[in-house]
């Protein structure tokens, strides 16, 4: 019996939002198919959850992962059904497609994750399957962030505005023999509108999800401008770990720049910004 993490993510689905009415606002909720989970008995029917809503976006990266043990001599598939969220319309949600995926496989995979297109309505819906602990930490990450002088990358063609900046908090995957190297998003906050100096929310985090339990997991904190549209435009980005953010809070008030972060969109480039830490902190209970 081993305890795993599934996260999911897709690509290209078919927008099924009306005319005029943009792009559609994609969920997913996972179903056990057919199969067990921790002992012999079925549990087909079963569902385990659904992630967050995506909105205006045909490319979803959900954060929400589903955890649970698995048995890798017991078959279990399960089930990703996509809907188009139209809660603010009182209306229906649209089934976009589904896919089914078998656990099993997909964890002896080369690089613990598969791919499987939609029929009919087209794109690709992908999922990761993986160990959910590789360290002995316990309870949640209390996390406080803002950002300083955030560079300005809206373009108005008369120059006017400024850029809507949001951040994603992300979890490194490598696999070795394959190479593959990927940033699973854990956390995405909502945009502070038209703000280069933005005080996001705080959050708290379970450990499981943000890093394994493992304190010194590699972490990539990413600050976005938001579009409408769903072509969110990268600023710019600083890898860490929940250590090195716990280390860095502020102690100079809220724009301590000594202590803070600086994001860049590449090695070369010069800062993009900075990123001020108000609040890191364990809490085991």
């Amino acid at each position: 019996m081993v305890r795993v993490q599934l996260s999911l993510r897709a690509d290209n689905l078919k927008n099924v939002e009306r005319v005029f009415r943009g792009r559609s606002d994609p969920y997913a909720v996972v179903t056990v198919l057919e199969g067990s989970m921790e002992g012999p008995e079925p549990v087909t029917g079963l569902a385990l959850g659904k992630t967050e809503t995506i909105e205006n976006s045909l490319d979803p990266d959900w954060t929400i992962p589903f955890i649970f043990e698995h048995n890798a001599t017991v078959f279990l598939q399960l089930q990703v059904s996509i809907y188009d969220n139209n809660e603010d319309r009182n209306a229906d949600d649209r089934l976009m497609g589904e896919v089914v995926f078998d656990v099993e496989e997909v964890l002896s995979s080369q690089a613990h994750e598969a791919a499987e297109s939609i029929a009919g309505n087209g794109g690709t819906v992908f999922c990761h399957v993986g160990e959910s602990m590789k360290g002995d930490a316990n309870g949640y990450f209390d996390l406080h962030l803002r950002g300083l002088d955030i560079k300005n990358v809206e373009g108005h063609i008369l120059g006017l505005g400024r850029s809507d900046p949001f951040f994603e908090l992300s979890k490194k995957y490598v696999n070795h023999e394959s190479g593959i190297v990927r940033w699973n998003v854990v956390h995405r906050s909502k945009p502070i509108q038209n703000s280069l100096n933005p005080f996001w929310e705080p959050f708290s985090i379970p450990l499981e999800i943000l890093c394994y339990g493992d304190t010194d997991w590699p972490l990539r904190i990413s600050v976005l401008d938001h579009e409408k549209n769903g072509k969110h435009e990268l600023i710019g980005f600083v890898d860490t770990t929940m250590n090195i953010l716990m280390s860095h809070v502020a102690i100079k008030g809220n724009a301590d720049r000594d202590n803070s972060f600086e994001i860049r969109k590449d090695g070369k480039e010069r800062s993009r910004g900075l990123i001020v830490v108000l609040k890191a902190t364990l809490n085991s209970s």
